[in-house]
């Protein structure tokens, strides 16, 4: 799902597990599990829609390499304040 992301290419998931914190809020890709009438919806928004700025914008602001290492430096400092307690 993130390369799709980066790519901008429209996805189409089921509400499990991590999808909803992948995919923009209140992404029209996100259907409910076992639901076809919302999957075969969402098939025929990512055909008719043009979606791929917010999916890119999606990518850059939670899953970029920037982003990615932001994190890991955030993870290191917290455990480092945890030793000076």
């Amino acid at each position: 799902m993130i390369e799709a992301l980066a790519a901008g290419i429209a996805i189409i998931a089921t509400d499990w597990r991590a999808a909803a914190e992948v995919l923009p809020p209140n992404s029209a890709g996100l259907v409910e599990v076992r639901n076809p009438f919302q999957m075969a919806a969402a098939l025929i928004d990512a055909i008719t829609c043009d979606g791929a700025v917010e999916l890119r914008k999606r990518f850059l602001e939670k899953f970029s390499e920037e982003i990615y290492w932001k994190g890991i430096r955030e993870a290191f400092k917290r455990v480092a304040n945890l030793d000076n307690h």
